[in-house]
């Protein structure tokens, strides 16, 4: 299994998706920091926490569309051959993935350091921030790496799995709206945007801390399963 984490985390460099996904999220939320706190003149990190939950419903496909990216390849062949179980396969891809998404989190720090120059930083604020942008990032590369099982390319896992955060994005505006109470319920149970909110506040929510955590290990035992029905049946 530790093989296969430093292959995969090798590959995202390799092939320059890790690249693009670091860069694209340091222009984006280079953007958003720019907006909410340079041109605001503003110390207060919720609105930069509020944004970057949206930027990763749109690159935590990319990362998560690897495994397409194994199987237009054929590449996933020598996995599945492997001694290795399927589950700790994707458990393995997982890692890599989640390790980059980290790494953005860590460069986005420079972020509320600049503020600590010129301002005042409140730290268990951006603890919290941070922790629930790691968790909301996490739960969103679990489900889209479970999207991503039923694409056969690395484009089509991308829109798969766009389309299906856009979904959930969906769904949480609809919580509010909807009057049926089965429906609102289905919806809320989904939905991870409002869940964020407390965090983006600078606030430690442990109920929302465990959704995230057993939404990321549902999808992923999902993820896990299906890998395994694709080892005995490639085709």
């Amino acid at each position: 299994m530790k093989a296969i984490f430093k292959r995969e985390l090798k590959s995202f460099f390799l092939t320059g998706t890790g690249y693009v996904f670091l860069g694209v999220f340091m222009l984006l939320s280079g953007l958003v920091f720019f907006i909410n706190n340079v041109l605001a003149r503003s110390s207060d990190p919720g609105g930069f926490f509020s944004m970057v939950s949206y930027i990763w419903m749109l690159l935590s496909p990319i990362p998560a569309m690897r495994l397409a990216g194994d199987r237009k390849q054929k590449t996933d062949q020598l996995l599945w051959t492997s001694p290795v179980s399927s589950s700790k396969v994707v458990l393995s891809k997982f890692l890599a993935a989640l390790t980059v998404l980290l790494l953005a989190l860590v460069l986005s720090l420079i972020y509320p350091a600049l503020i600590s120059v010129y301002g005042e930083v409140y730290l268990p604020e951006i603890i919290a921030g941070y922790l629930g942008l790691a968790l909301h990032g996490t739960a969103f590369l679990a489900f889209d790496l479970m999207i991503s099982s039923f694409a056969g390319t690395p484009a089509s896992a991308y829109v798969l799995s766009l389309g299906a955060n856009l979904l959930l994005w969906l769904s949480g505006l609809a919580v509010s709206s909807v009057k049926p109470a089965l429906i609102r319920n289905v919806f809320a149970l989904i939905d991870i945007y409002n869940r964020f909110v407390p965090f983006s506040m600078g606030l430690w929510s442990k109920a929302n801390t465990m959704y995230y955590l057993l939404f990321s290990t549902v999808c992923l035992v999902a993820a896990m399963r299906l890998a395994k029905g694709r080892r005995w049946n490639p085709l």
